[in-house]
């Protein structure tokens, strides 16, 4: 393979890992390092822990800052929550200073405690967490809306304990271009995902990204049972997985109508939905559902500013969705917004955003309720936005992302403590000049939607700087002191993960710093066997 070993990963400070776990009966209890657990403030923790690990009680007695520059590499280049260079990327980036925003609080009587990602809150802080008084936002720990039963549950903040989480060491055995997957974090992406919603029955993860059945069932053995998905194949896909009720999040018309049909008959434990905005195609799909022995669930898209599907919220709203009842063959059962304009990195502006373009939506929902039987389940927002829709009662959320998570919203949505899961690898294949390597990473790899610049970032090249793509190689100038050579293994963050992965047939994947199972793509084609 060459030298691939040359390549040397710097690592941070090492963190033990901190699971802060829901216990609030009798005693708050810390969980740190092999399962050992040590009461909540006092000599228990600080002593006992102390002796073994004195670096971690330091952080953690620290009072939490927002005035401290971050060091290391600019932030929006990946730096990371360590402190360190921007390759020991973890939960999420640092922001740049004074730029942090600290989650709009929406009545619930919590007091923010100020702090940046890799602050360790005093221990005070912790013990108001634990008391459901308050939240940590810049290092993931969140208290919940109600009751201190359900403060913390099924909640944690991991923080990796080195920098190097994503090597390899049987990368002589892969062959690259190749996508890589790290399924214990996408494990904890789905548990952080269930914390933040709340109530398993609130998430309605969508498919686009993973489009795989291999991380459907993960997110089922997690108890999530609805999904959503926006081609026919990945409904399929779903169901093949197991899922018993999939949304179809786009309105199909021609073809898909028989095609949607197909998949009712063929999985008939699997309840269908879809998407409609215009009543020529409701008629349509009406007609081709009455036949069967139950009607097709339909959700009325709405157009909450992305402009792209949908009607606005009202009157013509609601007379699509008091029509369609009316239709044979078909059934409304609910609204769908969707709202992935609003992705601002500052989350009070994107959750005033959020409220205001989702407010005719909730105005709608009252409306249609009025003429009688039961409340229309309403299907909000994707990843930006989640965090603000899941504190909305009655309201199922659907984000996509969060499950391998991107460099785009690792930078762009510091406020989420979700991890980087997926992965390119590559290598040096040529050295046309002493500071440019050559990489087997063209457009055919890693999608290229974007800027040359933001496509793909190395986390063990930092300050490398992507000068050209192609279909089949990409030239990356280096201006550190290290010389990688011919062969050389780089690990690439993709700045936009969904179209990635439907570049890839399969993906290999990575438990203990090893190569050793494999992650079918399925739903890339369009067709599986509809």
């Amino acid at each position: 393979m060459g030298n691939s070993n040359r390549m040397d990963f710097r690592c941070a400070d090492s963190v033990p890992n901190l699971e802060v776990a829901q216990s609030v009966q009798k005693s708050a209890i810390v969980k740190i390092g092999w399962e050992r657990s040590f009461p909540l403030g006092g000599k228990g923790l600080s002593h006992s822990v102390g002796k073994v690990f004195p670096t971690f009680v330091s952080r953690l007695g620290r009072p939490p800052t927002t005035d401290a520059p971050p060091q290391g590499n600019v932030p929006g280049a990946g730096h990371s929550h360590y402190g360190q260079d921007a390759e020991d990327i973890g939960p999420r980036s640092i922001p740049a200073p004074g730029r942090y925003r600290f989650p709009a609080d929406t009545g619930s009587g919590r007091i923010p405690v100020p702090g940046r990602p890799g602050d360790m809150p005093g221990l005070g802080s912790l013990l108001l967490v634990l008391l459901g008084l308050t939240s940590f936002p810049a290092t993931g720990i969140f208290c919940g809306e109600s009751a201190i039963t359900s403060t913390l549950r099924g909640t944690r903040m991991i923080q990796n304990s080195n920098a190097d989480w994503y090597r390899i060491d049987n990368i002589d055995e892969l062959d690259s271009p190749a996508l890589v997957i790290y399924p214990d974090r996408v494990k904890a992406n789905i548990r952080t995902a269930v914390a933040m919603a709340g109530d398993v029955a609130r998430l309605r993860p969508h498919a686009k990204t993973h489009k795989s059945p291999d991380a459907a069932r993960l997110q089922i053995a997690e108890g999530i049972s609805k999904f959503k998905c926006a081609t026919i194949a990945e409904a399929e896909m779903l169901a093949m997985a197991g899922s018993p009720d999939v949304l179809l999040a786009y309105q199909p018309v021609g073809p898909k109508i028989r095609r949607l049909r197909a998949l009712t008959r063929k999985y008939p434990q699997t309840t269908f939905s879809c998407l409609i905005d215009d009543a020529t195609a409701a008629a349509s799909i009406a007609e081709a559902f009455a036949g069967e022995q139950a009607p097709l669930h339909v959700l009325v898209d709405l157009n909450v500013g992305m402009n792209r599907t949908g009607i606005p919220p009202g009157s013509a709203a609601i007379q699509l969705f008091r029509s369609a009842a009316s239709m044979k063959g078909i059934r409304p059962v609910g609204l769908h917004a969707y709202d992935g304009h609003i992705d601002d990195r500052d989350v009070q502006v994107r959750t005033r955003r959020c409220d205001e373009a989702f407010a005719p939506v909730l105005s709608m929902r009252v409306d249609v309720r009025s003429g009688g039987g039961v409340p229309p389940i309403v299907v909000a927002g994707g990843s930006p936005t989640f965090p603000v829709h899941a504190r909305r009662p009655d309201v199922e959320c659907s984000p996509g992302t969060f499950i391998y998570w991107d460099k785009s919203y690792l930078d762009g949505l510091p406020d989420q403590s979700f991890l980087p899961a997926a992965l390119v690898v590559a290598r040096i294949v040529s050295r046309p000049a002493a500071d440019a390597v050559c990489l087997d990473l063209g457009h055919k790899s890693v999608a290229a939607e974007k800027d040359i610049s933001h496509r793909v970032f190395f986390l063990n090249a930092p300050s490398g700087a992507v000068l050209s793509q192609s279909e089949e190689h990409l030239l990356l100038r280096l201006d550190d002191s290290r010389a990688p050579g011919v062969g050389d293994v780089f690990y690439g963050l993709p700045f936009h993960i969904c179209p990635t992965c439907a570049l890839y047939e399969r993906a290999v994947t990575v438990t203990n710093h090893r190569a050793e199972g494999e992650w079918t793509i399925v739903a890339r084609d369009r067709r599986i066997s509809m």
